[in-house]
């Protein structure tokens, strides 16, 4: 019975998938979904690092938890090559982490 309702509660970033892997001095687009059987709203945080760990994009949102968020941004000019980092992060009414995924992608010249 425990199994069954481990399985069955969850709050969770789902899908986290980027157009490409690799992307140019250019517009990123990143696909988001989210599910949930225990919360309507949560608070979604999606940031993206880049190859030192320098925040390069972030962004908050209260969104409905079974939903899809489709997120774009532009990398600036002065993008540093190397592998970058998108992480989702789900918070719940409390503002207690639900659930976190992480995707890299690659930025070349």
């Amino acid at each position: 019975m425990k199994v069954y309702e481990l399985l069955y509660d969850y709050t969770r970033v789902t899908e986290l998938e980027t157009k490409r892997y690799y992307y140019r001095k250019e517009e990123v687009k990143v696909k988001i979904r989210t599910r949930s059987n225990e919360l309507l709203r949560a608070t979604l945080n999606v940031k993206v690092n880049d190859a030192e760990g320098d925040v390069v994009y972030s962004r908050e949102e209260s969104i409905d938890v079974n939903s899809k968020l489709d997120v774009s941004f532009k990398l600036p000019d002065n993008a540093k090559n190397g592998v970058y980092t998108i992480t989702a992060e789900l918070y719940g009414l409390e503002m207690e982490m639900a659930h976190s995924m992480k995707r890299d992608f690659i930025v070349v010249n």
